[in-house]
């Protein structure tokens, strides 16, 4: 039987013949088909929480009442302040119209698919005067509030910002990419300021669609394509129910493409270890049969096929019951390994001794199970040439 010191030897020779340097865990890449309306969803839950605040209007200083409180409550937390443009516009030489914001805020988000692209609809809530409508006038060279009491605010109905968004890779996840915006609303002016004023509501009504609308679609836009925006909504995706169940969010998302009624989703993930990834492994003898003078040295020759990078331990049994020391051993992805092992044949002058070896590897999946391969059995004879000791040993 071969001695301890005999296997701890050739068991040594074999784990360092296999260990390959730079041989750690790689990646994989993958076309998940993701449907369209997960996607919208995802977007829905990660939007969920953003708020849009549209307020310019404040106390009175000099001529104006421009107070800039917009803000915007960023999905996952934070809250950003932005600008919109005062209003003004002449009315004759002595009067000027101005027209400003007040604290329109938007009540609920929804999410559809149109075709390559997210539509999404953040409606507003309605209270009433939305938009403060203020007059100032020249008199003696000097402008000042003009004194008539007079209805001049403007009620917005079905306030909403319409947005449209590609899906796109985005540090790993799916975000929002190439953002169209469009603020829709439905104008009303004070009837009295109409009859007051020939022509003045269709002017009211031009400029809020145009300087106003305008101004509201630039500050949406300029948010949708900020980092924090882009950052949150990537986040949000990446945890969203039921995205995750098809994209885990470890993976890496590399790409988004449109494909019918889904979008193919390509990620890059860490290979999937399992049984197959030590794909073939055979053992067998350099020379199989030989004659030779005594103790001769038989090599074995192991050949290792990976299908990914792994690592684990392996083991040697033979003939007779015994078995090697365990060795630690690992490969690279897609390389084909072959390593040789001797043992150490004490046979009897002019007879013939036979062996057999057989070679054991485990290794962990990345379902957390144990995987092994065992190859064929390996089967030699030696005839000694002279005398020696008997049985079958391992090279010291």
């Amino acid at each position: 039987m071969p001695t301890p010191t005999a296997l701890r030897t050739t068991a040594g020779a074999l784990a360092i013949a296999l260990l390959l340097p730079g041989s750690g865990a790689q990646a994989e890449t993958a076309d998940i088909k993701v449907p369209k309306v997960v996607v919208s969803t995802a977007f829905n839950a990660a939007l969920a929480s953003m708020k849009i605040k549209l307020d310019n209007y404040g106390a009175k200083h000099g001529t104006s009442w421009l107070d800039q409180q917009s803000t915007i409550v960023m999905p996952g937390g934070g809250i950003k302040k932005f600008s919109l443009p005062e209003s003004e516009f002449d009315i004759g030489d002595y009067r000027k119209l101005k027209h400003y914001i007040d604290d329109l805020t938007t009540s609920q988000l929804s999410a559809v698919v149109a075709g390559d692209r997210i539509m999404l609809s953040i409606a507003f809530e309605s209270q009433g005067e939305e938009v403060k409508g203020k007059c100032v006038r020249r008199l003696f060279g000097k402008w000042g509030e003009c004194s008539l009491d007079m209805e001049r605010d403007v009620h917005l109905d079905n306030s909403r910002i319409e947005m449209s968004v590609v899906p796109v890779a985005y540090k790993g996840s799916v975000s929002i990419g190439s953002p169209q915006v469009s603020f829709k609303t439905d104008i009303k002016i004070a009837s009295k300021l109409c009859q007051a004023f020939s022509g003045i509501c269709g002017k009211i009504e031009n400029r809020i669609k145009g300087e106003i609308t305008k101004g509201i679609e630039g500050a949406a836009l300029a948010q949708l394509k900020s980092a924090g925006v882009r950052d949150a909504v990537a986040n949000g995706v990446r945890s969203a129910v039921p995205f995750k169940s098809l994209i885990d969010p470890k993976w890496t998302v590399k790409s988004v493409k449109s494909q019918g009624s889904d979008f193919v989703v390509t990620v890059e993930r860490p290979d999937t270890i399992d049984e197959d990834s030590v794909s073939a492994l055979s053992l067998k003898p350099v020379v199989p049969t030989q004659t030779t003078a005594c103790p001769a040295n038989v090599k074995l020759a192991a050949t290792i096929k990976m299908k990914h990078a792994v690592a684990g331990t392996g083991q040697l049994s033979y003939e007779d019951g015994s078995k090697s020391n365990v060795f630690n051993w690992q490969a690279k992805k897609g390389q084909t390994v072959t390593s040789v092992v001797s043992r150490t044949v004490k046979g009897q002058p002019g007879k013939m001794t036979k062996g057999t070896a057989v070679m054991k590897l485990s290794w962990k999946g990345t379902d957390g199970k144990t995987y092994s391969r065992a190859s064929n059995v390996a089967k030699f004879s030696v005839t000694c040439s002279k005398a020696a000791g008997g049985g079958i040993a391992l090279k010291k």
